[in-house]
């Protein structure tokens, strides 16, 4: 299964949350640190589910990026792109965690 992952720049570092899976969440200092701690927490998460007799969520979150089309919000783009929040995928059985950042609307291939 894939899970969007929602990775943001915070004060400290960054923090990731899956939007499929609600409380599961992490932190790090840096984008490769909160990688691998969304990972691990994932695994987790699942696995507690799993024993406590739940039914694991199937991925529901689609992720797609907005443009800034008013004059007004232009002069802000390089700004607001620095700080975009980076979208993840996990895709369970490996570790194929990606991340990019865009400025126009456009769907992640499957």
């Amino acid at each position: 299964m894939r899970y969007a992952v929602v990775i943001e720049k915070v004060e400290l570092g960054y923090s990731a949350y899956v939007p499929d899976l609600p409380g599961c969440v992490a932190t790090g200092a840096t984008t490769e640190e909160v990688e691998r701690e969304i990972r691990e927490a994932i695994e987790f998460h699942i696995e507690g589910m799993r024993e406590d007799g739940l039914p694991v969520p199937r991925p529901s979150s689609t992720v797609g990026w907005g443009e800034a089309r008013t004059q007004a919000l232009r002069r802000w783009q390089p700004a607001c792109n620095a700080l975009l929040s980076q979208c993840a995928i996990y895709q369970d059985g490996g570790p194929t965690l990606s991340y990019t950042t865009r400025t126009s609307w456009s769907r992640p291939s499957a």
